[in-house]
C-alpha cells in the first residue's frame, strides 16, 4: 500500500518526504504505536505516508458512497475506477 499512499500524497502535495526514514516512522507508528501522531500527520515533518494513507481513506470512503448511491446514472462504477488503478488495490479497499 506504500506506493498508493506515494501515489495520493504526492497529487495532493509536492513537498512530502518518501525517504525510507519516512516510510520506517510511518511503519514504526502504525504497526508499534511508536512516535507522535497529531492531525493525522507526523509533528514537525512532512511524512508523505501518513498524509497518503488520510487521502487514500478518504478518496475510498467517497468511492463507496458514489458506487452505492441509488439510481440511474451511477455516480461512478467499479470500471471506472479500473482504467485508473491497479486491480490490486480496487480488489483490497473495495472488493471489486
Amino acid at each position: 500500500m506504500a506506493c498508493m499512499y506515494r501515489r495520493f500524497a504526492r497529487a495532493a502535495y509536492s513537498d512530502c518526504d518518501f525517504s525510507k526514514q519516512a516510510l520506517m516512522d510511518a511503519y514504526e507508528f502504525e504497526s508499534r504505536g511508536r512516535g507522535r501522531l497529531a492531525g493525522g500527520v507526523f509533528e514537525n515533518t512532512n511524512n508523505g505516508y501518513p498524509i497518503g494513507k488520510k487521502l487514500v481513506n478518504i478518496s475510498v470512503a467517497m468511492w463507496k458512497e458514489d458506487i452505492e448511491a441509488p439510481g440511474y446514472p451511477k455516480v461512478l462504477t467499479r470500471h471506472e475506477l479500473s482504467t485508473w488503478y491497479p486491480r490490486w488495490f480496487l480488489r483490497k479497499i473495495i472488493h471489486a
